[in-house]
């Protein structure tokens, strides 16, 4: 038996507990234990292990704990939710301690610890195909009863898996912005990643992986025959894919995966590289002033955003990242 099991036994039976109800919290712990989760028997339990009072913990629970940043986007904008310092702190302890002690899929990439984006790419080079999809609206999908479920497939009772929602979910939606959101959205996904799975492990040298809401399929042309199947999986899951994203690369075009390019070697974009190299020979011919004035630049923290893009290529490819990363130094820095 669980050490954690005897001690609890122990003290109940000393408080003179009911042996029914001693076995009861006995087998809920054990539940709990064999999945690697912590044990908590109720919000007041709860509480003291977040460091809050009960009270504290009720009163957050009738507040609105968010502050919307918009973030500009090609197609108008996408709204972070911002959790206030309180409530980040609970879903900080919630993600290290309880959310990522939960399996999720294989072909889960994104948001976990010691993976990039070059660890998605990296499964879809020198392929005949590959075929990105695209989930509109990711996080505000997957709903509050959906994080509910998880709770309760976890074996918490129903009280603390409508807290722990309460805590996590906002505007019936996950809130793109909260810790806990992706790693969440992996746990919902795990169902929907098994059944893809499926539909394509009989084709050889296939690949499959998803980043948060971005799914790359790579392999034959024996997997353009699934893609229909695989729409209807991903609907089926209530899902909604943004076919306006849907992209079918041949090894005869540039195939990318998550913005890399993937056709012989993990790579960025020429485009990419040759803008940054543009910028950088216009901030030193012009200055930086004037290079931003001409193009109607008006980022507040331009030079962030540059080093940015160089350390961006420098995870890809180091050498030319590096090479970047000199050059930018070179440059007269008004600030």
């Amino acid at each position: 038996m669980h050490d954690y099991l005897i001690k609890l036994k122990s003290a109940m039976q000393s408080q003179g507990c009911p042996p029914n109800y001693i076995n009861d919290c006995t087998k809920y712990a054990s539940k709990l234990l064999n999945k690697g989760l912590p044990v908590i028997f109720d919000r007041e339990h709860f509480s003291r292990l977040i460091g809050f009072k009960l009270e504290e913990l009720e009163e957050l629970l009738k507040k609105d704990n968010y502050r919307v940043v918009k973030i500009p986007k090609k197609d108008g904008h996408r709204d972070l939710y911002i959790p206030n310092p309180r409530l980040k702190l609970i879903q900080k302890w919630m993600l290290m301690n309880l959310i990522s002690k939960v399996k999720i899929s294989k072909h889960a990439r994104g948001f976990i610890t010691d993976t990039s984006l070059v660890d998605n790419a990296i499964e879809h080079v020198n392929k005949d195909f590959v075929v990105s999809l695209d989930i509109r609206d990711f996080f505000p999908s997957i709903n509050k009863y959906r994080v509910y479920r998880i709770f309760r497939s976890l074996g918490y009772c129903n009280d603390l898996a409508g807290i722990f929602t309460a805590l996590l979910v906002t505007n019936n939606g996950l809130p793109q912005g909260a810790p806990t959101s992706p790693y969440l959205s992996h746990i919902v996904c795990k169902k929907l990643d098994s059944r893809i799975s499926k539909e394509l492990k009989h084709f050889e040298g296939c690949s499959f992986t998803r980043y948060a809401d971005d799914f790359s399929i790579s392999g034959g042309n024996e997997i353009l025959e699934k893609i229909s199947n695989i729409i209807y999986i991903i609907s089926s899951e209530g899902f909604e894919l943004n076919f306006s994203k849907t992209r079918i690369q041949s090894n005869s075009q540039k195939q990318l995966v998550t913005g890399l390019v993937v056709n012989e070697k993990v790579n960025v974009p020429s485009s990419y590289k040759r803008r940054l190299k543009q910028e950088i020979y216009y901030c030193k011919k012009y200055g930086v002033n004037s290079h931003m004035k001409r193009l109607g630049i008006n980022k507040s923290n331009y030079k962030l955003y540059l080093y940015g893009k160089a350390y961006y290529i420098k995870m890809i490819n180091q050498k030319l990242g590096e090479k970047f990363l000199s050059e930018l130094n070179e440059i007269d820095w008004p600030y």
